[in-house]
């Protein structure tokens, strides 16, 4: 009886447990992406042909979603969207590179400037939230973590909230 009662409650835990699940590598990419992409990073230079570009860009990302250099094209998006200050454009494109479902070494430094842009929009609980998430990230270099915890003071500061 009380053997059947361990059992039970054992397989009860064993089944309430969660896994996070992994993301998975990406693919590599093909020499004609990486050309593509050097093409539009040239035609992004040119005030003549940015706007043709960004479509471009965007277009590039969503063809090679799952692919190493997808993330290389977000990661500039978002920077060029971030200078031109459309701080909800380049949210979106940092994170996509958190957000994707493959792993990227750019994962930690998006969710950084992810969670900056938050607070250049006045959005500071989701910003708080992305620090703790950027925080908690495996991978993450020290500069970034310093990056997060500096920004994560700035907002309880501008919020009025205790320090954690």
């Amino acid at each position: 009886m009380i053997s059947k009662l361990l059992i039970s409650i054992s397989v009860l835990l064993l089944m309430s447990c969660t896994s996070i699940p992994r993301k998975r590598p990406p693919t590599k990419a093909q020499p004609s992406a990486i050309e593509q992409l050097a093409q539009i990073k040239k035609r992004l230079s040119s005030p003549k042909t940015r706007t043709q570009a960004n479509k471009q860009l965007d277009a590039f990302i969503t063809t090679h979603a799952g692919t190493d250099i997808a993330d290389d094209a977000s990661l500039l998006g978002g920077h060029l969207a971030y200078e031109s200050k459309d701080y909800g454009r380049a949210y979106t494109y940092f994170m996509n590179i958190a957000d994707a479902d493959v792993y990227s070494p750019l994962e930690g430094e998006s969710l950084s400037l992810a969670a900056d842009c938050l607070q250049r929009l006045v959005r500071f609980n989701e910003a708080i939230a992305l620090t703790e998430r950027g925080l908690k990230y495996k991978n993450l270099p020290a500069k970034e973590k310093i990056y997060l915890y500096n920004l994560r003071f700035s907002i309880l500061m501008q919020v009025g909230d205790r320090l954690d």
